[in-house]
């Protein structure tokens, strides 16, 4: 409009003037004006467009700095953390992230940003039913939208995972369209990464689990022969003692005896040895540390054992083996 005023003002007589003095002025002005308009409009479409075109560069080029931090994180904090920050940058809102605990049935605010952010009981218990119903609750929803924050499930192809919750002080809807999908990408890129740790997390407790059965079996055949071998002799020490065809004289009767009772303190031994790993692999052994004298625990170790110093330090060896 500014420009057909200053074509009508310095270029059409009489100039200076807004007056028209030829007719045909004012269909030149009009048509100048149309087009003006619509150069305009053109004009500003464009500037639109590369607006959101640098606007869309920009999102797309934070979602793959994103996707590499959630890449690279390796523990469940560190990527709790980067997804509530970067969600919190993206949107200029405030953030807490809840997962379940062990049973599934509960969840807790594991991660937020700012970090000291708390929530209510309303606002938990929109949270809840968002897990449980795995649909989006609070401010601004069909649901408890009393509640303060919004809350939507981060979800993957098995379901839920855990719950962001997002609230904003100034009033009015939290999300638009255009920062509704925004946050619908940056969840579930968030779901996936913590499916994946918690994956991992499980399967490194199986194979934890699995090395723990194999070494169990290896020790209980390993401990099957050492106990056959003291309840034989203990066995054919105690069969020769009992049996009135075979006449022994005394020091053959007396060393048949000690190999009994000799025999007999190495089974203990064992089958104490086997409590102890039984309380450690439960564990109910609490270690005691402290500095003792190591003549206080060779006597206690005689004592308790019954055997020479040799006997108690091979058995000791065998109890560390174990």
């Amino acid at each position: 409009m500014i420009s057909v005023l200053a074509y009508n003002f310095f270029f059409l007589p009489p100039i200076y003037t807004f007056t028209i003095a030829d007719p045909e002025n004012v269909v030149a002005l009009f048509f100048f004006a149309v087009v003006a308009l619509i150069a305009s409009d053109l004009a500003a479409r464009v500037r639109g467009q590369a607006v959101a075109a640098r606007l869309r560069a920009k999102t797309t080029d934070d979602l793959y700095q994103f996707s590499r931090k959630l890449a690279v994180a390796v523990t469940l904090d560190d990527l709790l953390w980067a997804t509530a920050h970067q969600i919190a940058m993206m949107l200029k809102v405030r953030v807490v992230l809840l997962l379940p605990d062990e049973s599934g049935k509960d969840i807790s605010v594991r991660a937020g940003f700012p970090p000291e952010d708390e929530l209510e009981d309303a606002d938990l218990a929109a949270a809840k039913w968002s897990w449980e119903k795995n649909h989006a609750a609070g401010r601004g929803s069909d649901t408890l939208p009393g509640a303060r924050w919004l809350f939507q499930p981060m979800r993957t192809g098995r379901g839920p995972v855990g719950v962001v919750g997002i609230v904003r002080d100034d009033p009015g809807p939290l999300l638009t369209p255009g920062t509704g999908r925004l946050l619908d990408a940056l969840s579930d890129q968030a779901a996936l990464a913590i499916e994946r740790v918690m994956l991992a997390r499980d399967l490194h407790l199986a194979r934890l689990q699995a090395e723990t059965d194999r070494l169990r079996s290896a020790l209980l055949t390993s401990i099957s022969h050492d106990l056959r071998t003291p309840l034989a002799s203990i066995l054919g020490s105690a069969t020769s003692l009992a049996s009135p065809d075979v006449a022994l004289d005394a020091p053959t009767r007396q060393a048949l005896l000690e190999t009994i009772v000799e025999e007999a303190y190495r089974l203990n031994r064992f089958i104490g040895n086997l409590l102890d790993m039984t309380r450690i692999e439960s564990g109910s052994m609490q270690l005691r540390t402290g500095p003792v004298e190591l003549s206080d625990v060779i006597n206690d170790y005689q004592v308790t054992n019954g055997s020479n110093f040799r006997g108690s330090f091979l058995t000791t060896q065998l109890a560390l083996k174990f």
